[in-house]
């Protein structure tokens, strides 16, 4: 099932995302949203390996471009951009909201050249492509990519749209965008009506790391963390959940993962879909990400359910925690700070329940859903200032 592009009168908003997982998980409520707003909503998808659906669900419509992630190929980037460009031109939006590297970089210079009336690049965290400081190869990639990224990034009708102030400034000195085209929004929202604050489980204390399945997201540091602390007590049970991304170089191979199951240091639960059941089922989460993230969608889940927070003094996860008061901040990739951080919480149920009441106060008043929303139709509006 299809629209009539040819006779459809509602303005049109383009999202471009990677893969539909990422767009369904984070972006979904959005684009309902937007629907329920008016908009004609399209989304552009890259790979069908992380999604089978296209065609056309709850007023939204779907449309595939390959793309090759996690890879820079120039035969196959640019068989992607002239996938777009023909794309923008068939669906003429007039609104377009890019997301995450790929997609900004690309669809960055196709709106420029079909002259979207606003174009939005979001970034969802930097990632290896700016953290990797002493790689060749990423720097390599970087002096690859910066025309592009300056081109792509200072459109006239552009916003940049990011999720920490850190972001902002690195974003801004490695494409010269003027702050005044940077709007920040706290991430991608939670529903504080599904993720709600619950009395803490009895029984064995239980920690709780749920995330892609990367290296950089602490999988290790959080493993070797869970061994020092198994060799002092057996009263503290380590839970690890989330699916690895074969389309992401640094995901985790599900080997490794089976491996530290049975090793009996962590239970590794695979995908769970119902994530405010398990964290509604655990004491803490734990986050030990050492790369630079945008605003971590588990970690404001995690503050709505009302449990204390473990993190990296990073940013994105640091802007998820009031250090001291909702959680606690440790150095990354720091695996004694780690197991010393997870370990006295877990011994002071006080304090996790003062720091899971202020976590929950936190969300509520920075990452609802409705606020998040709220903002973006706030910038898509300015579509209509543009003549």
């Amino acid at each position: 099932m299809g629209v009539n592009l040819k006779t459809s009168s509602l303005e049109r908003l383009l999202f471009v995302v990677n893969d539909l997982s990422f767009f369904y998980s984070h972006r979904y409520p959005l684009a309902l949203a937007a629907v329920k707003k008016g908009y004609e909503v399209h989304v552009i998808f890259g790979d069908l390996a992380s999604h089978s659906k296209s065609g056309f669900s709850n007023g939204i419509h779907f449309h595939y471009v390959h793309q090759k992630r996690g890879k820079i190929s120039p035969l196959s980037d640019f068989l992607y951009f002239l996938g777009l460009f023909k794309m923008f031109k068939t669906i003429k939006p007039k609104i377009v909201h890019l997301i995450t590297i790929k997609p900004i970089l690309y669809g960055g210079l196709v709106a420029r050249l079909v002259n979207s009336q606003l174009t939005i690049s979001a970034f969802a965290g930097l990632g290896s492509l700016f953290s990797s400081k002493n790689s060749l190869k990423f720097t390599f990639i970087r002096k690859l990519v910066k025309p592009i990224f300056h081109y792509s990034l200072n459109g006239h009708r552009q916003i940049i749209l990011v999720q920490n102030e850190t972001d902002k400034m690195l974003i801004s000195s490695f494409s010269n965008v003027d702050h005044k085209r940077f709007a920040l929004i706290k991430g991608s929202g939670v529903d504080l009506s599904r993720y709600q604050i619950t009395p803490e489980p009895t029984g064995n204390i239980r920690v709780v790391m749920a995330s892609r399945m990367l290296w950089t997201k602490g999988v290790r540091e959080y493993v070797d963390a869970a061994r020092l602390i198994i060799k002092k007590t057996k009263n503290i049970d380590f839970i690890l959940a989330g699916s690895p991304d074969p389309g992401n170089p640094d995901t985790v191979p599900l080997n490794y993962l089976q491996k530290f199951h049975s090793e009996g240091v962590i239970e590794y639960l695979g995908f769970v879909d119902d994530i405010a059941s398990l964290y509604q089922s655990c004491h803490l989460v734990v986050l030990p990400s050492f790369y630079p993230e945008g605003i971590p969608k588990c970690l404001i889940e995690a503050a709505a359910c009302g449990r204390p927070i473990v993190t990296t003094d990073m940013p994105g996860c640091r802007d998820t925690v009031l250090d001291g008061t909702s959680g606690t901040l440790v150095s990354a990739r720091d695996i004694e700070s780690l197991a010393e951080a997870i370990f006295e919480l877990a011994n002071s149920p006080i304090t996790r329940v003062k720091m899971g009441l202020e976590a929950r106060k936190l969300a509520e008043q920075e990452f609802g859903i409705e606020n998040v929303v709220s903002k973006h139709l706030d910038i898509y509006r300015l579509a209509y200032n543009y003549k």
